[in-house]
């Protein structure tokens, strides 16, 4: 999470929400983004779906003994979801974020 608002205070410095995303596989970074929809004049640059794009990118060139482990039957591509994490610190950066744009 520490990560995510790492990438989130960039945001602001392009215009953009300070939103920052992170796609993490056993304890391992995979995909992270911060938002760009400023930054690329592009409405589908959340940092969510960028850091996601990145996670895909990484594991479509994963190898396990020749087989590619994202079309592999025997995984279930499951996520975890937790939520709460550091979340007095992100409402912080929001609430400063949309303080100076008003």
């Amino acid at each position: 999470m520490r990560r995510a608002l790492e990438l989130a205070s960039r945001c602001a410095e392009h215009g953009d929400v300070p939103i920052g995303a992170v796609v993490v596989r056993h304890d391992q970074e995979i995909g992270a983004a911060g938002n760009e929809r400023e930054l690329r004049g592009d409405p589908t640059a959340h940092a969510e779906l960028l850091a996601v794009r990145h996670a895909a990118a990484a594991a479509e060139s994963w190898r396990l003994d020749g087989c590619n482990l994202v079309q592999d039957p025997r995984l279930n591509h499951e996520a975890t979801l937790v939520s709460g994490v550091l979340a007095d610190e992100c409402g912080d950066l929001l609430r400063a974020f949309f303080r100076a744009r008003r």
